[in-house]
């Protein structure tokens, strides 16, 4: 018996509803063969055309609570089709997700071609895009009948059976599931043929110079931007116009919630040096980068206005009260604009060859005519210029600036613009995948050297997702329960994190940049704020009164409680002590404010994840964002201008990503987010550096020496590597317990071990003044107020289990409050 394809889709479709029985159903209507019209005029479309419903399917919001499968009935035929994939729960929205996590599928490309990029497929498109391989396993399964029977055939069927044999050598291996098999070495399928594509000469478009400006002579010729107020923005309209005509805009001030249909624009700034070019706002003159001058020109339509949302034009770049609120609007402008122009600048280096390039290798039929047929040299050599038109586009300065992450992210769509040529974003980032494809090809088959390409080259890429939602870790790594990366990754602190991949203008955009995807109640400079009460001061009729006496009585008692358990001894609590105020206030806000320094606001950044999360868990990752541009920040405050160039994000992963517990579950102290320059924090001195060693390893290295003994040498030195001060970032020491330590490279000896409240990690400290300890009876403590430089966390077995710190609270008094300048 030979298989049938309707065979194979049918158990296809039976083992589905296996694997599904405890999914929940959801319908939907709409279209999934855009290109089939058999099949779309039997879909059911609610009274949508098909084409537009999958639009509107593709810019539905992704909703933050991501349910398991869900499985999608929809009549085709006459017959359901069963579709499975991670879709959004609430109000049976539906968005198509790659099987890295990325929701970046633009509506532009049929649903059917994301099999090769995405899990959210047909059991009847697998059917039709595997209908060779089908075939194959119906001619196999023929086969092995006839080999059974071979010695008793007739002619007609050995001669049957001998064809099949020869087919054998050519079976296809591609899995029914859809996963690509690992290609191996290339097999050209026939020549390519004169017209080949690659045989096409792409010519670069001709550039746009714009016009010349006759503006009547004012006394102010240049224009003023008026005041607006919080809740309001500006939309400009660009006006028509030929080539040869300047480029003359009108803006209007508007409420946001008011805002027509716009496009947003996303572009790179470049260096403040550059020079400026002229445009005319509202009949008077303006100055813009060079860059976006030409994005201008680029955009402009010659027969109807056009209206765009553009930060340098739309925002008062010279006030900073007016961009300290408007900067968190910008997350709503770029999600609620119809669609995301990014502009990558003027034709250059070959790039309207790169955007045809693009095309042709996003769809898989006229990729197949470039990557299987063997070339000639004549098309080799015009598949190198490709080649390095390919590279040199995804190495232009806007892929390195930091505000396409937040642009890109709450796009309902994305357009991708070079001089005339546009692209989608989803065809610009899955032809990158396929560079070295093309580069094997060029090498194996000419003797073209071609461009040495490595993924590091774009490595910003694969941090730009459209539809990127919170929680969804951009890095990817795996971290154990409770450790710093599991509570972090996917949240602001990793966002900031990987803006050191990116440049800005301003540093101040680096923190600011990632507000909006972080999901921080952001708030205003100077914007009002109910000071932070307790419950009984705002109440008259009693009843929050008595409520809150009561929790300060519970407060006091547990306090008590717990102290006498331990041993130790507890102070008085009045009512009004600021211990249940703090926890009876509001979670902080992040203030958003331009009229501070890069400093204060890397300070804001740090207390405001201490008031957050009541750790210091923001001061693990110490050891790689420090630098030596690192000297006007308080030593406690992480720098997120230092560059992955300098020190990468995972030099000290075993410090966040494995699960630590220095300070059991202590709770760090409440900082004064107005305050610079100090933060205070509770601490147990545990020991000193006395010599320090010129090896370094990892958290693994100092378990085994712990194991080992600080006597076994040689077993110490088969597990480390000499310390070098300018590649490594931690190093062994020896203490006064001749406990062996892995501190960080800037440690010197003489330097103290502390633990402190709400830290996973132990911490080394530098004191300021050496008259900042206090022995009583051989015990050596901090003195109270006595302030201290920090040098980064440490690490040894023995204070990473929260014994030790729990011995410490036991045996001694209360820790003392120091301050880390």
């Amino acid at each position: 018996m030979t298989s049938h394809p309707q065979a194979e889709s049918t158990a296809a479709i039976a083992r589905d509803d296996e694997a599904g029985a405890n999914i929940q159903p959801l319908t939907m209507g709409g279209a999934l063969f855009r290109d089939h019209e058999e099949e779309r005029s039997h879909i059911p479309t609610g009274g949508k055309s098909p084409v537009n419903y999958i639009e509107n399917d593709a810019d539905d919001e992704f909703a933050p609570e991501a349910s398991g499968p869900v499985r999608v009935e929809q009549m085709v035929r006459g017959g359901p089709v069963k579709l499975a994939g991670r879709i959004g729960a609430t109000q049976g929205k539906v968005t198509f997700i790659s099987k890295q996590g990325d929701i970046d599928l633009t509506e532009s490309q049929p649903v059917y071609s994301q099999q090769e990029e995405g899990y959210l497929v047909t059991t009847l498109h697998l059917a039709y895009s595997n209908r060779f391989e089908i075939a194959t396993r119906a001619r196999t399964a023929r086969r092995r009948e006839l080999e059974v029977l071979a010695p008793f055939l007739a002619d007609e069927l050995l001669s049957e059976l001998q064809i099949l044999r020869e087919d054998v050598s050519s079976v296809s291996t591609a899995s029914v599931s859809g996963t690509k098999p690992d290609p191996g070495p290339r097999n050209p399928q026939g020549s390519c043929g004169e017209e080949c594509w690659l045989r096409t000469d792409v010519p670069e478009s001709e550039p746009i110079v714009g016009g010349s400006y006759r503006i009547p002579i004012s006394a102010d010729p240049f224009f003023r931007y008026s005041a607006i107020v919080p809740g309001q923005t500006r939309i400009l309209c660009l006006q028509p116009g030929s080539a040869d005509h300047p480029v003359t805009i009108n803006i209007i001030p508007m409420n946001s919630n008011d805002v027509g249909p716009y496009a947003a624009l996303s572009y790179t700034w470049g260096s403040p040096t550059q020079s400026k070019r002229i445009i005319v706002i509202n009949k008077k003159l303006h100055t813009v980068s060079e860059n976006l001058y030409n994005a201008l020109l680029y955009l402009r339509l010659s027969d109807r206005p056009r209206w765009l949302w553009v930060d340098a034009i739309c925002i008062n770049q010279e006030d900073m009260a007016e961009k300290s609120f408007q900067i968190p609007m910008m997350t709503s402008i770029y999600r609620n604009a119809q669609k995301v122009v990014i502009w990558l600048g003027e034709h250059k280096d070959n790039s309207a060859l790169a955007i045809a390039g693009m095309k042709l290798l996003d769809r898989e039929e006229t990729r197949k005519k470039i990557m299987e047929p063997a070339h000639d040299e004549e098309c080799l050599r015009q598949l190198n210029k490709l080649y390095e038109a390919l590279l040199a586009i995804y190495q232009r300065p806007f892929f390195g600036r930091a505000w396409i992450r937040q642009e890109i992210a709450v796009a309902k769509r994305v357009e991708v613009q070079c001089g005339q040529d546009t692209v989608s974003w989803l065809g610009l980032k899955r032809t990158a995948r396929r560079l070295h494809s093309l580069r094997n090809i060029i090498k194996s088959e000419s003797a073209i050297d071609p461009l040495d390409f490595k993924s590091d080259d774009l490595g910003n890429l694969k941090f730009l997702s459209r539809g990127w939602r919170y929680g969804q870790s951009a890095l990817g790594f795996m971290a154990e329960a409770q450790s710093v990366y599991y509570y972090h990754g996917g949240g602001l602190l990793e966002l900031l994190m990987i803006s050191r991949h990116f440049e800005a203008t301003d540093p101040r955009d680096k923190v600011y940049s990632v507000l909006g995807l972080g999901r921080e109640p952001l708030q205003a400079q100077n914007a009002s704020l109910e000071p932070v009460r307790p419950l009984a001061a705002k109440d008259s009729s009693g009843l929050y009164a008595a409520l809150y006496h009561h929790m300060v009585r519970c407060f006091t008692y547990m306090r008590d409680k717990v102290h006498s358990t331990l041993g130790l001894t507890s102070e008085p609590v009045s009512e009004d002590t600021a211990a249940l105020t703090e926890i009876l206030a509001p979670p902080p806000k992040f203030i958003v404010d331009y009229s501070q320094s890069v400093s204060q606001v890397y300070q804001h950044v740090a207390k405001y994840f201490i008031n957050r999360d009541r750790n210091l868990d923001i001061l693990c990752i110490l050891s790689t964002h420090r630098g030596p541009e690192s000297s006007d920040l308080p030593s406690w405050t992480p720098d997120w201008r230092v560059t992955t160039s300098h020190i990468g994000l995972t030099e000290c992963w075993d410090y966040i990503g494995m699960k630590h517990s220095s300070a059991n579950s202590a709770l760090a102290e409440l900082q004064d987010q107005d305050g610079a320059g100090r933060l205070i924090v509770r601490a147990y001195l545990v020991e000193q550096i006395k010599i320090l060693l010129e090896v370094t390893g990892d958290v693994c290295n100092t378990i085994n020496m712990a194991m080992f003994g600080p006597d076994e040498t040689a077993k110490h030195e088969a597990e480390t590597e000499p310390f070098n001060s300018g590649k490594h970032v931690r190093r062994f020491c020896k203490t006064q317990s001749r406990l062996q330590f892995l501190v960080p490279a800037g440690a010197e000896e003489g330097d103290v071990i502390v633990l402190l409240y709400g830290s996973r990690l132990p911490f080394v400290i530098r004191p300021l003044v050496w008259d900042s300890y206090l022995t009583v009876e051989d015990v050596t403590f901090c003195k109270p107020g006595a302030e201290f430089e920090l040098i980064g966390p440490c690490f040894h077995p023995i204070l990473m289990n929260g014994h030790a710190f729990m011995r410490f609270q036991k045996n001694y008094s209360l820790p003392e409050k120091i301050f880390l300048i």
